[in-house]
Formats: structure tokens, C-alpha cells, sequence
């Protein structure tokens, strides 16, 4: 008598809504993706919410979701990119306040 091993394939899932953009600055963004979704960020996965620093100011990025896959289930495919264009100005901060750098007289224009 032979052993016989049963492989039940992966069931797949359905590509997630893209994630959503908050606080938005010139070096600065905050994502956050769909619950029970992670992040991809130039071939780097991330948690949700996550806010990237070191930015480039008026650049435009591209962020997308994918749902994990599991022991059951295969990784989702990546959500339609979410395009996100930082600020195109350096943030002053201080006293609870921003302020671009060009209008507090801090910068040469």
C-alpha cells in the first residue's frame, strides 16, 4: 500500500480598493490601507498605517495594497496604484504650526 498525500491548492483572493493618502507635506506621507491589507512601497512591504519620511518634495509616488496570503490563501494581487505627489515646498516647524518656508521670509525666492 502506497502513501498517498492529498494537496488542497490555495484558494485565491480578490485584489483589495487602494489605499488612502493623509498629511501630505513635501517630505512627509501618511498611508493607510484597507483592514487586514498591507502596503507596497517600491518593492518593500509595510504595515497599516504607515508614514514615510525623507521624501522628495514634488514628486509623485506610488503606493499600493495587497491583502496577505495564508496557509488557505494566496496573496492578493496589488490593488490599482494610489499616486500621491508630495508638496512641492520644505515645512518650517515649530509652536504647533507649519509653515512653508517660502512665506516666513526663512528662505531666499
Amino acid at each position: 500500500m502506497s502513501n498517498l498525500t492529498i494537496v488542497t491548492p490555495k484558494a485565491n483572493q480578490a485584489k483589495p480598493s487602494p489605499p488612502r493618502s493623509s498629511d501630505i507635506q513635501g517630505e512627509v506621507v501618511t498611508i493607510t490601507a484597507p483592514t487586514g491589507c498591507k502596503i507596497r512601497f517600491e518593492n518593500a512591504v509595510f504595515d497599516s498605517p504607515h508614514t514615510f519620511r525623507g521624501l522628495n518634495p514634488n514628486t509623485t509616488y506610488q503606493f499600493y495594497a495587497f491583502t496577505p496570503g495564508t496557509d488557505k490563501l494566496n496573496e492578493s494581487p496589488n490593488s490599482d496604484a494610489l499616486m500621491v505627489q508630495t508638496l512641492n515646498q520644505k515645512m518650517l516647524f515649530g509652536d504647533d504650526m507649519n509653515y512653508p518656508l517660502a512665506k516666513c521670509g526663512c528662505m531666499e525666492t
